[in-house]
C-alpha cells in the first residue's frame, strides 16, 4: 500500500479539475490523456469533491493513475442508477470496488453515501 508523501499533498494542492479540463477546447480523447499524466485530479460528485494524487511512475501495478472509465462510471452511478435504486434515499446501495487506477470510482461511490 503506497504511503502518503509530502509531495503528494503538495500534487492533491494543484490538482486539475476534471470538469474544467474536459470543457476546454480539443479533443476528448487528447483531455483524458493529458489529464492522466497530471499529478493530481479532482473530481466534483454528490456536492463534494474527490481528489486524488497520481504516480505516473509506478510500472509494477496500474494503480498510478485514475482511469478514464472512473469518471463516467460515477457520473452515470450518479445520475441515473443510485436515484432509481434509492427513490427516497432510506436505504444505502452497497457496492464493490475491485480496484482498478487509483481507486477514485470507490472514494466517489463513498462519497454518494454507498456501503
Amino acid at each position: 500500500r503506497p504511503k502518503a508523501t509530502r509531495a503528494s499533498a503538495t500534487s492533491l494542492a494543484n490538482a486539475v479539475d476534471f470538469e474544467a479540463a474536459l470543457r476546454a477546447p480539443g479533443d476528448t480523447a487528447e483531455k483524458l490523456f493529458e489529464l492522466a499524466n497530471k499529478p493530481a485530479v479532482r473530481f466534483s460528485i454528490a456536492g463534494g469533491y474527490v481528489q486524488v494524487a497520481q504516480d505516473r511512475s509506478t510500472t509494477e501495478h496500474s494503480g498510478g493513475v485514475v482511469w478514464e472509465t472512473a469518471f463516467f462510471l460515477a457520473r452515470y452511478l450518479e445520475q441515473h442508477v443510485l436515484p432509481e435504486r434509492r427513490p427516497n434515499g432510506d436505504r444505502r446501495l452497497r457496492v464493490v470496488e475491485l480496484g482498478s487506477g487509483c481507486g477514485l470510482l470507490g472514494l466517489a461511490l463513498a462519497r454518494l453515501d454507498c456501503k
